[in-house]
């Protein structure tokens, strides 16, 4: 009760600014808490949960709707990357890695939001010190304008108290939201970079295994045997013809000879 007694009076010390910085406070402390929760449940054990995915769809008979659903009960962005590659494997690389894509663009914003509010309240917070400080200033030299040489000691303290409230108040709140600002600015980034390893795996490996929704594609063509082998094909072309047979000299009836031959050459092709 002393304690919220004494926030209490410095709160009126300090002047209509210092109420105005409380206020950035508690918005401050809202957004940290909002952020802290939302990114712990987004960061989750990329390593072992890419192995009980890519375990379950390496089965012989592997059956992409349990890999789904395990992607659907973790509310992760990694797991929803990995869900879409999954859900588009059977479109082709490129409408897989476009799914992917559109899929980290939709969760990124999530993982941003109200970060850059921070840093703003931040500022604005010193700035509104700034402003408070430079008011009780202003108070201070106009009683010591209105009452000469005689000025109270009092009154004096008064404005250099409100002054000092304004600043320390604005640095109380602005010095967390930057140290918080950098925290959840590097929590993002982390989260971003296992997204993408993620979303890279899933992909090398869907096309590699060219698993389809319905399970596995087999990836080489069966063999062909010939139960008999293919008789040989004679090659009727090479023997001379009659015609040459006779212009190289011969006799008629060697040419009658070699038409013949050549005839029963045909016949055992056939």
């Amino acid at each position: 009760m002393e304690i919220y007694s004494a926030f209490l009076n410095l709160l009126r010390d300090g002047g209509p600014i210092t109420w105005i910085i409380c206020l950035f406070s508690v918005i401050t402390s809202i957004i940290i808490v909002e952020r802290l929760f939302h990114l712990h449940r987004a960061q989750i054990n990329v390593p072992d949960f890419m192995r009980g995915v890519t375990t379950g769809l390496s089965r012989e008979n592997a059956n992409t709707v349990e890999a789904i659903s395990i992607c659907g009960e973790n509310p992760g962005p990694v797991a929803h990357i990995l869900r879409a590659a999954i859900l588009n494997s059977r479109r082709g690389e490129k409408k897989m890695c476009e799914a992917v894509e559109d899929a980290g663009l939709a969760e990124i914003p999530r993982l941003e939001r109200s970060i850059d509010a921070l840093a703003s309240i931040a500022t604005l917070t010193i700035l509104l010190g700034l402003l408070g400080t430079m008011l009780g200033l202003i108070d201070l030299f106009k009683a010591i304008e209105g009452q000469g040489t005689w000025v109270e000691v009092g009154q004096m303290a008064e404005s250099i108290k409100a002054a000092l409230i304004s600043s320390a108040a604005g640095l109380t709140v602005a010095i967390p939201a930057i140290g918080f600002h950098n925290y959840f600015t590097n929590r993002v980034k982390s989260i971003i970079l296992d997204m993408e390893k993620a979303a890279a795996e899933m992909i090398h490996f869907l096309v590699d295994r060219e698993i389809a929704v319905a399970g596995n594609v087999p990836t080489e063509p069966e063999e062909i045997e010939f139960s008999e082998p293919l008789p040989p094909t004679a090659n009727v072309e090479t023997l001379p013809g009659p015609d040459e047979i006779a212009e190289a000299g011969a006799e008629p009836s060697v040419a009658r000879e070699s038409e013949e031959t050549i005839e029963r050459a045909a016949k055992e092709t056939v």
